[in-house]
Parts: C-alpha cells; sequence; structure tokens
C-alpha cells in the first residue's frame, strides 16, 4: 500500500474511526500487521509535516497519539504473534522521569519498540532515579530510554544517567 493508503490518510487527516474499523477490517481478512504498522508511521509523518507547517497544533498531536494508542491496541496482539518465536530485537527499560507526569510520548515510543520485537519494561510516570536505576541494574536492558516534558525535570534525567 504506501504513503497513499487509505490507512495513511485516515491517520494524517486525525479520522480516528475510520483508521481503527480500516485497521479492524484488513486484520480480520488477514492483511500483514506489519505493513499495517508501516502505514500507520506514514500517517504519522504527515501529521508531524502538518505541525511543522503550522497546520496542526500540540493538540493535533495529542490526538494523533490517542489513535496510535487504539490502532495499537489492535495491531500489537498481531505483530506479537507473528514474531512468536522470533528472538526478541532487544530489552528496554522505559520511565517518564519523577516529578513529571506525561506519558503520550512515552507511549508511543514503548508501543513502537513492542512493535518492532523489543521487550519493553515500562516503568510509568513519575517514577524516581533510584526506581529506574534499580530496574536497570536487575534488567540489564540494551536501552534505557526516560522521558520528561517539563524542562524543570532535565536535571532529574542528568542524575539518572550519573548513577
Amino acid at each position: 500500500m504506501g504513503a497513499n493508503s487509505s490507512l495513511t490518510t485516515s491517520i494524517a487527516d486525525l479520522d480516528a474511526q475510520a483508521a481503527l474499523e480500516q485497521v479492524k477490517t484488513r486484520i480480520a481478512r488477514g492483511d500483514d500487521p506489519e505493513a499495517l504498522l508501516l502505514e500507520s508511521r506514514q500517517g504519522l509523518d504527515e501529521i508531524g509535516k502538518k505541525y511543522e507547517s503550522r497546520e496542526y497544533f500540540i493538540a493535533d498531536l495529542v490526538f494523533a497519539a490517542s489513535i496510535l494508542k487504539d490502532v495499537m491496541a489492535v495491531l500489537g496482539p498481531e505483530l506479537r504473534k507473528a514474531a512468536k518465536g522470533q528472538e526478541k530485537a532487544g530489552k528496554v527499560v522505559i520511565a517518564t522521569v519523577k516529578d513529571d507526569i506525561h506519558e503520550i510520548g512515552k507511549n508511543l515510543v514503548a508501543s513502537m519498540l513492542d512493535a518492532a520485537g523489543f521487550e519493553v519494561i515500562d516503568l510509568g510516570v513519575d517514577v524516581p532515579a533510584e526506581a529506574i536505576c534499580a530496574c536497570v541494574r536487575d534488567e540489564r536492558p540494551d536501552i534505557v530510554a526516560m522521558s520528561c516534558l517539563l524542562t524543570s525535570t532535565v536535571d532529574s534525567m542528568e542524575n539518572i544517567i550519573e548513577e
């Protein structure tokens, strides 16, 4: 399908109902979940372009994240079925740092990593440095991903990196 698919267009146009129905219909008829994921990502790319050109705003990005969350709720199990028995691409510990409760970006990244075959350990939001560091010591991940939206929490990230 590709960049001009109706799924890509529905996501780019922020048509949540159409996007979700297309994913459900196409999964039911046996379409490749990887192809649907690619088309969904292309829709997000279009949203990014619309944001850069000031056609879309922050609220649109938040809504786009909710669309992708719904799409991934359907695609995720299908992608995991397809990957069953395959070696994991790696292990990721992901969290939103202490004093920040924003989770949209973290959840999007976690969903994409999961769909790409990574084992994802999501510690949630407002996670203290000690908890992140303890998980890293226990789990020995390949990647540590930290999220923050508030500039006041950047110091927290620096402390975690030092630890």
